[in-house]
């Protein structure tokens, strides 16, 4: 008798302490599947959309462009093509050598963008000559005297201490600064938009397809 009298007695005890539990706690574990009310839900209604797929992005820019425009530049303009695909539509040209500067731009460049008839031109030079900034802002204002409807893009900005080029930023700031010295052209600051959204290059000077998808959206927001 005594035994079932402790175990009665254990039991009430056991009893008394999942009572008080539930009585102290209860409230907390239930809130556990409820509703909390004391702070605002994030919903998915209330997170920001996903971006774009880059390259559906594109194409979609690239259906929206309104007039034709050839395309002149360096091993930069080579690799944004290669990337992109950007010749492949039909209003835009792409005139573009490795290497190539302000003679080349003279001898080469500017016949065969006449030869398409087209009189809107995108520059994309100067990573190659930058010294030789006083010559191009005399082509440029002859061009525009021609009547051409001309957009200058800035020089991109470069990965210091990447690979074997020596070329500085500071030398394309300086570079950059003087495009606005051309009267009636159009000028793009993509050195300003890639050194804030940031850009890869992986020998210091040509960029990756991430890059140059970010580049051409740049360009085709912008173009008149």
């Amino acid at each position: 008798m005594k035994k079932q009298h402790y175990l009665i007695i254990a039991i009430v005890a056991v009893l008394a302490v999942v009572i008080t539990v539930v009585v102290f706690y209860g409230e907390r574990l239930l809130g556990l599947v409820r509703e909390d009310t004391s702070y605002t839900h994030i919903t998915l209604t209330d997170l920001p959309e996903l971006p774009e797929d880059p390259i559906e992005h594109l194409e979609a820019l690239q259906q929206e462009v309104n007039y034709e425009y050839v395309l002149i530049g360096d091993s930069r303009t080579v690799g944004l093509d290669m990337a992109t695909q950007v010749s492949a539509n039909p209003k835009i040209k792409v005139v573009a050598e490795s290497g190539m500067g302000h003679n080349w731009l003279i001898r080469e460049a500017l016949p065969q963008a006449q030869r398409t008839g087209i009189d809107r031109y995108v520059m994309l030079l100067g990573a190659n000559d930058l010294v030789l900034i006083d010559r191009y802002i005399e082509t440029y204002t002859k061009l525009i005297d021609e009547g051409k409807k001309l957009t200058i893009v800035t020089v991109g900005p470069v990965k210091e201490g990447v690979g074997g080029y020596t070329i500085q930023n500071a030398e394309i700031e300086a570079f950059n600064a003087r495009l606005s010295e051309v009267p009636g052209a159009s000028v793009l600051d993509l050195y300003g938009y890639l050194t804030r959204e940031g850009f890869e290059a992986p020998d210091g000077i040509h960029y990756t397809d991430d890059t140059y998808y970010t580049m051409l959206a740049f360009l085709l927001e912008r173009l008149e």
